[in-house]
Parts: structure tokens; C-alpha cells; sequence
């Protein structure tokens, strides 16, 4: 199963006390980046993650090799789907 993808500046869920807003954007202007210990030296597999957003349920993820470009906010449970794919194989070697 392959996760649902929010673009950057996409519509997601925000908890206010008991209510749920919708915020339109996700400000990731002093988020730290960390790149994947699988991407490659070369720089042409370059993924970078924000993880100090994940305790808050959100794991944005962006190409290191764009860092003013967009960025893809997962929900954590999708995230973890993907990487279980992908360990699992379930994505086919370019």
C-alpha cells in the first residue's frame, strides 16, 4: 500500500483543545533537516526528513538537492507504511 501525500501548503488537520481546525500551511521555515542514511554519496538519491516534527504526527520529507523547493507532509502511520514497503521490496529498482 503506498502512502497519501500532502504537498507542502496542502490542506491538513490541526488539534485546537477539543476541535479539529484545518490549517492550509505547515510552516517548515526553521525546520531541521536530516538527510537519509540511504541516499546516496553522489548526490543523486538525496531524501531529507524533518524529524522533530514526527512527535506531533507529521513527517516532512523533501530532495535535498532543492532545498527552497516543496516538500511532502506524511502522517507518521503513512510514513511508516512506505518504509515497510520499501524494505519490502514492493517498489522495483530503477
Amino acid at each position: 500500500m503506498r502512502p497519501v501525500a500532502e504537498e507542502f501548503g496542502s490542506v491538513h488537520p490541526v488539534r485546537y483543545g477539543g476541535t479539529t481546525k484545518i490549517s492550509t500551511h505547515l510552516d517548515l521555515s526553521r525546520a531541521e533537516w536530516a538527510k537519509s542514511s540511504y541516499s546516496g554519496n553522489g548526490g543523486a538519491n538525496c531524501l531529507e526528513w524533518a524529524p522533530k516534527f514526527a512527535p506531533a504526527g507529521v513527517v516532512p520529507v523533501r530532495d535535498s538537492k532543492d532545498p527552497q523547493g516543496p516538500a511532502l507532509a506524511f502522517t507518521t502511520a503513512a510514513w511508516a507504511e512506505f518504509v515497510a514497503a520499501v524494505r519490502d521490496g514492493e517498489f522495483p529498482a530503477a
